[in-house]
């Protein structure tokens, strides 16, 4: 199979389970808000108080990017958005292999899935993260 007829069986595929995907991408990005949001707005918070100004100046948002706190707050962003991206991308690919063997899995049956499955999809996106060219052990393993 060349690399054109596999891209237009996925791309017919797709259109076809779009009905099920899309629910399942907002309903992961109204999460993504909910989570993501609040940790934002605190370290928003966190910055002011800590320049003890009622407003920041572009330098002062840098500053805080920069410090400690600043980054212990951006690395905790970072990985409640891996975690809802990787917990998405499970539902999406449930949706996908059933389909592949015949199966209609609807987005709220993939919902239930993948949160039967949270321990197992969180292990495996901490093993994403932890999987990094900064590994030389990992690194040696894939080349």
């Amino acid at each position: 199979m060349d690399g054109v007829t596999y891209y237009s069986e996925g791309a017919r595929r797709t259109l076809r389970l779009f009905g099920h995907l899309l629910p399942v991408h907002i309903v992961f990005a109204l999460l993504g808000a909910i989570v993501l949001w609040p940790i934002f707005a605190f370290a928003l918070r966190l910055a002011i108080r800590i320049s003890g100004e009622p407003a920041l100046t572009d330098f002062d948002i840098a500053g805080f990017v920069l410090s400690p706190m600043g980054g212990l707050t951006s690395v905790l962003l970072a990985a409640a958005f891996i975690a809802i991206l990787t917990f998405e991308f499970a539902a999406l690919m449930i949706i996908d292999v059933g389909d592949r063997f015949g199966l209609r899995i609807g987005p709220l049956k993939a919902l239930k899935m993948v949160a039967r499955q949270a321990q197992r999809v969180m292990f495996f996106c901490i093993h994403l993260v932890r999987s990094s060219d900064h590994d030389p052990a990992i690194s040696e393993r894939h080349r």
